[in-house]
C-alpha cells in the first residue's frame, strides 16, 4: 500500500508512483511521532529520544517577498547532513503560500505535492521531522480561511500516517503580535485545528504562529497567553497533542515574559518557536535563550537550500559557534555542537572529583553547603567526592559526601548540597563536547548551564563554549592533579564539511 493519498497528481511519474508503492512506508527510518512531556511541571515537546525539535526552515511557497525563491528539493545527502554535521532534527517547511492578497498564490492546492513527498521521504531517510505549514506570501497576517482549510483537507490526509510529520496550520495568519489578535482570529484557530484533526487524528499539530508575544506582559484578558490557551482550551483544542507555535520578533525579555507564563502549569501548552530572525542568535542570543526554556527552534535561515546559508562565514553553523550554544544532537554520529555519541557519562553510583576550568580548582561542599571550587587537587576526604546517580537520558544527579544532593535554586544562587531526594532542580544534563570538555545544564532550575564564577558554582550561563562553563570529572576512587587543559575542539568545529551534495 502506498504511503501517500491514492490520488494522483498529473506530473507525478510513473516510475514514482511504482516507486513509492513497492517502498511503502515500512521501509522508512522515519522518527517516532514527537510528545508532549509534563515532567518539568509545564509541558514541552520532545522527539522519539527525548530531545527537544531543532532544526531550519525552506521555502517551497515562494519565498519572501513572495515568487523570490523557486521550489528546491534538497538532495538525500544535504538532509543527511543537518542531522550528522549539523546536530539539527527537523526541518520546518513553507509549503505553498495562501491565495489571500492581491499577490496570493493562484496555483490549485496540491501543486507542490510531488515535491512535499519527496521531502517527505527524504526527511524520513535522514531522521529528521518535518514541519508543514501554509505560507502567507511574505506578508504577515494574511490567510483565507476557506483556501486553508482545503488546502489541510488535501495535505492533512496525506501524511497522517507518517510519525515524522507535524503540522502546523498556518504562518503568521492574522497581523502582528497576539497583542493585535482579534475573537475571529482565535475562531479560526479552532477551525484550522478542527480540519487538521478531522484529517490526521494523530498528528501533532502547531496553532497560532503569530509573530511575537508582545503585550503579553501586560497580562489583561487580551493579551496574556494563559488567557488565549484557555479560549482554545473550552473551544476543544486538547493539548494532550497541540502546542503553541510563536515567532520571536520582539524582545527577549518579551519572548522569556510570555514562556515564563505558560510555564506555571501543565495546563497550558507546550511551545515551539518556528521562526526568528538569525541574527538573534548572536544578537539577542535567541537559540540558547530557547534551550534554557527547554522550548525547540527553528532558525529562519537555508529558505532556498543554499547550503552557503549552513556553512557560509555568515551561515547557521557559524552564528551558534558565536553564540556558543551546545546541545547533543540525536544523531550517534554527530560531534557537533556536542558528542552524541560516545558519551562518558560515569555508571550510576560511580564517585567523581569534579574540576572547573574556569576557576581550575577542584570543587568541593563547604560548611555552608554550597559548592566552592577552591581545591587544587582532588583528595576525596576534603568534601570534594561526588556520587554520581543516573537521572534519565543523558540527566545526572550528584550526591555530596554529606549525603545531599546537589540543588540548583536560582540563577543568582551557588549550587549547594542541601537536598535529601531528587528532584528536578537536583538533575543536570550532561553535554560533552567534542574534546572531552563537559558542560551541565540546570535541567529543571532555570535551564541555564552551570559556570564556575569567583570560585562559586552558578547555573546562570548560556556559552558552553565558554571555558568557566567547563568541567571534568576525574576519579573518585584515587587522588588526582589538575587535569590538562582541553584541547582545541576538532574540525568538525572549526569547518562545515558536509560531504558530497
Amino acid at each position: 500500500m502506498s504511503v501517500f493519498s491514492s490520488k494522483t497528481i498529473g506530473s507525478f511519474s510513473l516510475a514514482c508512483l511504482l516507486g513509492t508503492i513497492l517502498l511503502g512506508s515500512t521501509t522508512w527510518a522515519a522518527r517516532g511521532r514527537p510528545q508532549i512531556d509534563a515532567s518539568l511541571g509545564y509541558n514541552i515537546i520532545l522527539s522519539d529520544k527525548q530531545t527537544l525539535l531543532r532544526g531550519v526552515s525552506i521555502s517551497f511557497d515562494g519565498g519572501d517577498p513572495y515568487g523570490s525563491l523557486p521550489v528546491v528539493v534538497p538532495t538525500q545527502s544535504q538532509l543527511n547532513a543537518l542531522a550528522k554535521n549539523y546536530g539539527l532534527n527537523a526541518l520546518h517547511l513553507y509549503l505553498e503560500g495562501d491565495s489571500a492578497g492581491a499577490e496570493g498564490n493562484n496555483n490549485s492546492i496540491g501543486y507542490n505535492a510531488v515535491a512535499c513527498d519527496t521531502l517527505v521521504q527524504r526527511c524520513a531517510d535522514a531522521g529528521l521531522y518535518l514541519i508543514i505549514t501554509i505560507g502567507c506570501n511574505g506578508k504577515n497576517g494574511q490567510m483565507n480561511l476557506e483556501w486553508s482549510q482545503r488546502f489541510w483537507n488535501f495535505y492533512g490526509p496525506r501524511y497522517k500516517d507518517q510519525t515524522h510529520v507535524i503540522y502546523e496550520a498556518h504562518n503568521e495568519p492574522a497581523p502582528n503580535t497576539l497583542w493585535n489578535w482579534t475573537t475571529n482570529d482565535w475562531n479560526n484557530q479552532v477551525a484550522l485545528y478542527n480540519t487538521i484533526r478531522a484529517a490526521a487524528p494523530n498528528t501533532l499539530i502547531l496553532l497560532c504562529s503569530f509573530m511575537g508575544f508582545a503585550g503579553a506582559n501586560d497580562l489583561n484578558s487580551s493579551s496574556d497567553p494563559r488567557n488565549r490557551a484557555n479560549y482554545l482550551k473550552n473551544q476543544g483544542v486538547n493539548w494532550s497533542n497541540a502546542a503553541i507555535a510563536h515567532h520571536g520578533y520582539e524582545s527577549k525579555i518579551g519572548v522569556e515574559t510570555a514562556i515564563s507564563l505558560l510555564k506555571t502549569s501543565t495546563t497550558y501548552p507546550a511551545l515551539l518557536c518556528t521562526e526568528f530572525w538569525p541574527g538573534d542568535t548572536t544578537g539577542q542570543e535567541y537559540n540558547s535563550m530557547y534551550e534554557s526554556h527547554h522550548n525547540g527552534w527553528m532558525q529562519f535561515q537555508w529558505l532556498g537550500a543554499n547550503d552557503n546559508d549552513l556553512s557560509g562565514t555568515d551561515g547557521f553553523k557559524q552564528k551558534i559557534i558565536n553564540a556558543g550554544t551546545v546541545w547533543t544532537p540525536d544523531d550517534p554520529d554527530c560531534s557537533w555542537p556536542a558528542r552524541a555519541t560516545p558519551l562518558t557519562i560515569p555508571t550510576h553510583n560511580s564517585t567523581v572529583g569534579i574540576y572547573a576550568y574556569g576557576s581550575a580548582r577542584f570543587i568541593r561542599v563547604n560548611s555552608s553547603e554550597d559548592l566552592v571550587a577552591n581545591l587544587t587537587s582532588y583528595s576525596g576526604n576534603q568534601n570534594d567526592k561526588f556520587t554520581i546517580e543516573r537521572s534519565g537520558m543523558n540527566l545526572i544527579s550528584l550526591k555530596a559526601s554529606n549525603g545531599l544532593y546537589v540543588s540548583s535554586s536560582s540563577q543568582t544562587d551557588s549550587l549547594s548540597a542541601v537536598s535529601s531526594t531528587v528532584g528536578a532542580r537536583e538533575k543536570f544534563q550532561w553535554i560533552e563536547l567534542a574534546n572531552g570538555a563537559v558542560v551541565l545544564r540546570a535541567y529543571g532550575s532555570g535551564g541555564h548551564l552551570l559556570r564556575s564564577a569567583n570560585g562559586t558554582i552558578l547555573p546562570d550561563a548560556d556559552n558552553g563554549l565558554a571555558t568557566a562553563s567547563q568541567f571534568f570529572l576525574v576519579d573518585g576512587s584515587v587522588p588526582s592533579g589538575q587535569p590538562p587543559l582541553p584541547t582545541s575542539l576538532p574540525s568538525p568545529w572549526q569547518t562545515a564539511d558536509i560531504g558530497t551534495v
